[in-house]
């Protein structure tokens, strides 16, 4: 149990500590507790600490600061924005923290490993935008509006997401075209099997694929999870258009 200054800096631990201008009437107010009272001040506030002032959190941002960019300089997000790249795998982007659930891939380390399901790591109305490529379709459809609702409680109001993915009609268009060759499990079945099932040279069954989605049906999905202003732009990634595709969303600013 903490007693402190009730100082500006420590004003957000007031509901876990006891804030006192003087030391001797906190550690009284601290004896007058109940065991029960106690015990939930220091679970709320090891919890706020978990969120904000993690290790991992801490480290993360400093990382971004300190992480020298290709050219050299100091890695700088636009305009001091907060950018998450969620299960960014191997591809390592600057000027984003980069999360994912593995360690390493490919040799690449994230900024912050966390399971995406939960992004406890991160408080609520934490980042200015949103990134996640080629990860949706590997999360079950039944959990992944859920998964969707924990990404926009850590956007910001106004602040915006962006989901690349594969694009099932795109997939569908090929087998139909060739299925003799697009049924094939090498790169032949790059924009068609590999969307409905991942690739399997990985051997790894985080890398299975679960699901599949249209533009309209992830614009849809996006739509429940509580985004607005949803359109669909040109992919930037992997192989991009046609096989590709960049739905983009905005969460709804609170009205007074």
């Amino acid at each position: 149990m903490v007693v402190a200054n009730p100082l500006p800096a420590y004003l957000e631990f007031s509901d876990s500590a006891i804030l006192c201008e003087d030391l001797k009437a906190g550690i009284q107010k601290v004896l007058d507790l109940s065991p029960d009272e106690i015990h939930r001040r220091i679970t709320l506030g090891q919890d706020l600490i978990a969120r904000k002032y993690s290790p991992q959190v801490i480290g993360a941002l400093w990382h971004q600061v300190l992480k020298p960019d290709s050219k050299g300089n100091i890695a700088q997000t636009e305009g001091s924005q907060i950018r998450l790249n969620l299960g960014c795998g191997d591809k390592i982007l600057p000027g984003y923290i980069n999360v994912d659930v593995a360690s390493s891939r490919a040799g690449k380390e994230p900024d912050v490993i966390c399971d995406l399901r939960d992004l406890k790591t991160f408080e609520s109305n934490f980042a200015d935008e949103i990134l996640s490529v080629h990860v949706v379709e590997h999360f079950w459809r039944w959990e992944v509006l859920d998964i969707l609702k924990e990404w926009v409680r850590v956007l910001k109001p106004g602040g915006k997401m962006i989901i690349e993915c594969p694009n099932l009609l795109s997939a569908c268009e090929e087998v139909l075209k060739n299925p003799d060759i697009a049924t094939g499990p090498g790169p032949e079945g790059q924009r068609s099997m590999w969307v409905l099932y991942g690739d399997p040279s990985w051997r790894d069954p985080l890398m299975i694929h679960r699901w599949a989605y249209t533009p309209r049906s992830l614009a849809q999905l996006l739509f429940e999870a509580g985004l607005q202003d949803l359109m669909q732009e040109p992919a930037q990634f992997k192989l991009r258009e046609p096989r590709d595709m960049r739905i983009t969303g905005i969460k709804p600013v609170e009205k007074k």
